[in-house]
């Protein structure tokens, strides 16, 4: 049991009292502790032990209800089935609250015991009734001359009743005391270790030590971050994804506190806010109600173990309980109590720093979250320029990127400027990974007025400079200026500027279709980041290298590079990451993985940065899959937090002109990709990312009757595949959408061929069956049926059933879905390669070192072919392969 971990002494101490009891000693054990400590799992362990000794064990749990009836809860653990005829059928016929029944009880508890030796354990004892504690009372010293160990548990709280008062006298008359206290933080790691089987990251250990050491929370917690993909492994070391608590961990606190009233309830949700100690007052205060009303409430809480006192206040006993009873609040309620907090807070005149944090908590966003912003820290005092950083972090980590353009507006001249310039940087990073256009050029050419700005910040703002000019899409002007700041930072001896300078250039190279440069700016910025540079947290270039290693086609390296980034590193550079990685498996065809990776990235409609691209990415998949619902869920979710701004989404643009024309309006589509068009001979960014938009923007125009946007994109993608002869998606769909424009089976053969080499299985699937479409429509050759039919079985396999757009789509047959979906036709030909190695008696690690892969790689390969499979050992699956092999010969 994993809750054992660490409780070795307390095992011991058991075994030790069942071997003294067989041996004729008495013994009383009451252990005790905290509601999730262990306790059950001790006495499970206790009745285990006596079972190898030869003992009966007559085993019971109290609930509230055994209160009900007198007796019940002793009733219940004699009657046990591993102590057959230990009660007699007699008793039925005599009054349970009579003491003649305790002395009969007595009487056959003494005589079985004699025979093999008995353990009578009573879980949670503190909820027995009443007549079981007094039973209890004359029970334990009643049978201490025969072979009879008592176990009893119990809640260890300031509670006083009959029960627990009777169990104290135990105590005082020798009764064996055993108290169970949380984990320690060694066996914190220890038991992190033995649930994720591997070493725990620094990540994972701070996350679980938020439960306190309570072994119950804990094992709920890291059991649903396992089972919901939160964990991945990366060179042996269990990492952490981003993402909500684990659902399971927040039913797990749920349960816990169902037992609470709902006065008790109603003072926990309203505690939730307060991320450190409370007051009364103040929970009294935002329930608009008197402090004496609240008495019965707090008295429940503390005597549950939810509430610790803390001084003359309060605090949770374990944060990470207050933050899942802050999730489950309903999003309306959560916003309307921090706003409160805010208003109590200004009031009584609080610290600025804990009133920003409720300001940006509190569901404001735009001019009215800066406002607010400016109440709770100006009050004619000036803001210290650390809090002013702390305001600036805190908006970056929820994705507010305008709001921290509008507040470093109004404190341009109070942050000291080399900080001013950090933050800068900052948000010029997540601005242009966002592609979002928020004035950073003008808003830093007035920062560069200021008097105090250094040789080395103006070369750093500089940068910022450029981002800004990237955001406006003058890429020649950003290039030109990050190169520029790039060697004054240099002669500066400031290797962080050629790290985000080098970033600029490379996204001004990826602008423009230059992916060579891309890559090696790319690559130099990274290397730049992990050799020679300093306070690099806050920045990410290991981001731009995995979104250019995407864009060539390297996707095994780009994930190696995403497993690779550091999990401590601002929320704004987790959610990237996720998306990121989404978007890698979405163009791979594992659209499940896709959609894991999209579902742990919070959003929110009042924050733009990171959110409306995941969103339109959703919306993708489900188009692909024919979810037409789903997708206009999330594509107008998506067109909404982009519209009427100045936000440049061609991510979302083209995935609404996908969604109109799967609605079977091509007008429609035509006019939600219409600013593409426009932009596509000058900005190719969209066809640099998805190659696949060509082809669909392609097909958009076609069917819109708007023929010279279709060979504006057909232009755009031949040049792109000029520009990069080596990168076979380009090729492919370079390709692919001049077959479409000119109806020319060669040319979609040619895209197929092109198509060869790319990991993009989606991309390659639809060329095979344009291909296939194209041959059997012009020539009617009966032999164009085979390749059009292993498209279709490609589409199954990869999770695709339907391409947006195509209502003339065929649907497979019965034969193709099932072929696609069972056995080892159901696995993709990656996941084929993984399986084959681990058939062979290869170990993870030798697999990926043997198809080049990151042990993450393989090990989710291995568990998405175990799940299709439906196998749970490396046995079963060698066996299933070897069974199956050959009939899938074209696979292995």
């Amino acid at each position: 049991m994993h809750e054992l971990v660490g409780r070795s002494r307390e095992v011991q101490f058991v075994r030790s009292a069942l071997k003294r009891t067989l041996e004729g000693a008495r013994e009383c054990v009451v252990v005790e502790g905290p509601s999730g400590v262990g306790k059950s799992c001790l006495l499970d362990a206790a009745v285990e032990q006596a079972a190898k000794l030869g003992m009966a064990t007559a085993v019971g749990c109290a609930t509230e209800l055994d209160r009900a009836v007198p007796l019940t809860t002793l009733l219940c653990a004699l009657r046990d089935e591993n102590a057959p005829g230990l009660i007699p059928a007699d008793l039925k016929r005599l009054d349970a609250q009579r003491l003649g029944t305790v002395d009969l009880l007595r009487e056959r508890i003494v005589q079985y015991a004699e025979r093999r030796g008995l353990l009578i354990a009573i879980d949670d004892a503190h909820m027995a009734d009443e007549f079981t504690a007094l039973a209890i009372r004359l029970l334990v010293p009643a049978t201490a001359s025969a072979r009879v160990m008592w176990l009893i548990t119990r809640r260890s709280t300031p509670a006083h009743g009959v029960v627990q008062d009777t169990i104290d006298r135990l105590i005082e008359h020798n009764a064996r005391r055993l108290q169970l206290g949380p984990f320690d933080g060694e066996t914190i790691a220890r038991f992190c270790t033995l649930v994720l089987g591997a070493e725990p990251h620094p990540d994972i250990l701070a996350l679980a030590s938020r439960t306190e050491g309570d072994p119950s929370l804990l094992a709920v917690l890291l059991a649903g971050l396992r089972d919901t993909d939160r964990v991945h492994l990366s060179d042996g070391v269990a990492c952490l994804r981003l993402g909500n608590l684990p659902p399971a961990f927040l039913d797990s606190v749920d349960r816990r506190l169902h037992v609470l009233s709902p006065e008790a309830r109603h003072l926990l949700d309203t505690a939730s806010v307060f991320a450190r100690p409370f007051t009364v007052h103040e929970i009294a205060i935002l329930q608009k109600r008197p402090v004496t009303d609240l008495f019965r409430g707090v008295r429940e809480a503390v005597q549950a173990g939810a509430l610790l006192e803390y001084g003359s206040g309060l605090v949770f006993q374990q944060d990470l309980v207050r933050e899942a009873i802050h999730e489950r609040l309903a999003a309306p309620l959560r916003v309307a109590l921090h706003r409160e907090v805010v208003r109590v807070l200004v009031a009584g005149r609080a610290e600025p720093g804990e009133i920003v944090r409720h300001v940006v908590q509190a569901g404001w966003s735009g001019d009215e979250l800066v406002t607010q912003l400016r109440e709770g820290i100006d009050r004619g005092v000036k803001a210290p320029s650390g809090l002013l950083v702390d305001i600036v972090r805190l908006l970056l980590s929820t994705g507010n990127l305008r709001e921290v353009r509008d507040f470093l507006d109004c404190f341009l001249d109070d942050v000291e400027a080399r900080r001013l310039a950090c933050l800068l940087l900052e948000l010029a990073e997540a601005a242009t990974l966002a592609g979002e256009d928020i004035d950073l050029y003008d808003l830093t050419s007035r920062a560069l007025d200021r008097q105090d700005i250094s040789e080395p910040v103006r070369a750093q703002m500089h940068i910022v400079c450029a981002h800004g000019l990237l955001q406006t899409g003058d890429t020649d002007a950003a290039d030109r200026l990050a190169s520029a700041a790039m060697e004054s930072g240099l002669r500066a001896g400031e290797p962080n500027y050629r790290v985000m300078g080098t970033v600029a250039r490379s996204v001004a190279a990826s602008a423009e279709g230059r992916l060579t440069d891309a890559l090696k700016h790319a690559q130099e910025a990274v290397y730049v980041s992990e050799t020679d540079a300093s306070e690099t947290e806050w920045h990410q270039p290991q981001l731009w290298l995995a979104r250019s290693l995407i864009t060539c086609d390297r996707f095994e390296e780009a994930e190696a590079v995403l497993d690779a980034i550091d999990l401590r590193g601002p929320a704004w550079s987790k959610a990237l990451r996720q998306y990121s990685r989404a978007v890698l498996r979405m163009a791979a065809g594992r659209l499940d993985e896709a959609t894991v990776e999209l579902k742990v990235i919070p959003v929110a409609e009042q924050f733009q940065v990171c959110h409306a691209r995941p969103l339109a990415l959703l919306g993708h998949i489900a188009l692909v899959r024919r979810d037409i619902r789903a997708a206009q869920h999330h594509l107008r979710l998506a067109e909404r937090l982009v519209a009427g701004d100045r936000y440049q989404a061609p991510e979302v643009s083209w995935r609404l002109a996908l969604l109109h024309d799967a609605e079977q309006r091509p007008q429609e589509a035509l006019a939600a990709a219409a600013d593409l068009y426009e932009k596509l001979p000058l900005t190719p960014l969209v066809l640099v990312e998805a190659p696949e938009a060509a082809v669909e923007l392609t097909r958009i125009a076609l069917r819109a009757g708007a023929r010279p946007q279709a060979e504006i994109v057909v232009s755009a993608i031949r040049r792109l595949r000029q520009r990069n002869p080596y990168v076979p998606s380009i090729a492919g769909a370079a390709a692919h959408a001049e077959g479409l424009l000119h109806d020319d089976p060669t040319a979609l053969r040619a895209a197929v061929d092109a198509y060869r080499d790319s990991p993009r299985a989606l991309a390659k699937t639809m060329a095979m069956e344009d291909a296939a479409k194209a041959e059997a429509g012009r020539e009617h050759r009966p032999e164009a049926t085979a390749p059009r039919q292993k498209a279709l079985d490609r589409y199954a396999v990869a999770g695709k059933i339907y391409e947006p757009g195509r209502q003339d789509a065929p649907a497979r047959t019965p034969a193709a879905s099932t072929r696609a979906r069972d056995g080892l036709g159901s696995l993709t030909e990656a996941e084929l390669r993984v399986v084959a190695l681990v058939a062979e008696g290869l170990t993870n690690r030798e697999v990926a070192g043997r198809l080049y892969l990151s042990p993450h790689t393989v090990d989710s390969h291995l568990r998405s072919s175990f799940a299709k499979l439906g196998v749970s050992s490396r046995v079963q699956l060698t066996r299933e392969f070897v069974l199956s092999k050959d009939n899938y010969p074209e696979k292995t």
